[in-house]
């Protein structure tokens, strides 16, 4: 894009410096909608992404299929302690605190190279809803994760030369796919970083969090033998009741497109 030159009596200049600075500085208002846009799709992979509201930050959301049951699925992601198995860079991954909203859960990512590594408290959270996919009302499962709702400016770091996290928000959404057998997996983030890192860079390490957490997810549920993941499906309906029966998995023609939303807390 290429601001116009237009000549006046007094010149061009006072006049070029405001339309560059109208065309180069706009941005969405607070309460307008924000567009994903595709960013990159990779095998069976898509990742989208959209400007933050409040940053030059960006959100970054990322789609898979995963040849699992959405139980077995979820009885990964709600082993916490077990993420740094899977999730990328993890390096510590500790439940901290229990109470009726959720779980604090702590971790920490190894920075890339000279980067200092940085860690994060986040409060956690289980939710099922109803949702219209392809015209069909289906039972999703959404586990929430939020640096805000909890007093954290008291919680100590793990060790020196880390770096706090100010800001990590998201979810991962979990819901079936044609075959029971097999399940749509939606991790998001939009997150920062912290530090002295531009914001480029801070957008880089989102994506690339978000793609190869849905990579690790997918190999590291894929690693169970047949009779494990029919036994995690079976034990995950106690940890999700209301999300996990045999009844509310099915997807049933719908022209409702209301959301009913119920909490369930991650044990």
């Amino acid at each position: 894009m290429m601001c116009l030159f237009v000549k006046s009596a007094r010149g061009f200049l006072p006049l070029f410096g405001f339309l560059c600075l109208v065309l180069f500085s706009y941005r969405p208002s607070f309460g307008e909608e924000m567009v994903w846009d595709v960013k990159s799709k990779q095998d069976d992979i898509t990742i989208f992404q959209r400007q933050g509201k409040d940053s030059s930050l960006q959100e970054i959301r990322g789609r898979i299929r995963i040849d699992a049951p959405m139980a077995a699925l979820l009885s990964v992601l709600s082993d916490g302690e077990q993420w740094t198995a899977w999730m990328p860079r993890t390096v510590r991954a500790k439940i901290i605190k229990k109470n009726t909203r959720g779980f604090l859960f702590y971790t920490q990512f190894k920075g890339f190279g000279p980067v200092w590594n940085r860690e994060v408290y986040l409060l956690m959270s289980a939710h099922c809803q109803m949702a219209l996919e392809n015209g069909m009302k289906q039972r999703q499962v959404e586990i929430r994760f939020t640096t805000e709702g909890w007093d954290m400016s008291n919680l100590p770091g793990e060790e020196e030369h880390v770096i706090r996290m100010p800001k990590m928000v998201g979810h991962w959404r979990l819901w079936p796919a044609e075959l029971p057998t097999k399940t749509y997996v939606e991790y998001q983030a939009y997150l920062d970083a912290g530090g002295q890192l531009i914001s480029s860079i801070k957008n880089m390490a989102a994506r690339t969090l978000v793609k190869r957490a849905l990579r690790n997810l997918q190999k590291q549920v894929t690693k169970f033998p047949v009779p494990d993941l029919v036994r995690m499906e079976k034990d995950a309906p106690s940890l999700f009741p209301e999300c996990l029966s045999k009844a509310s998995l099915q997807a049933t023609p719908s022209n409702d497109s209301t959301s009913d939303v119920d909490k369930v807390v991650l044990p």
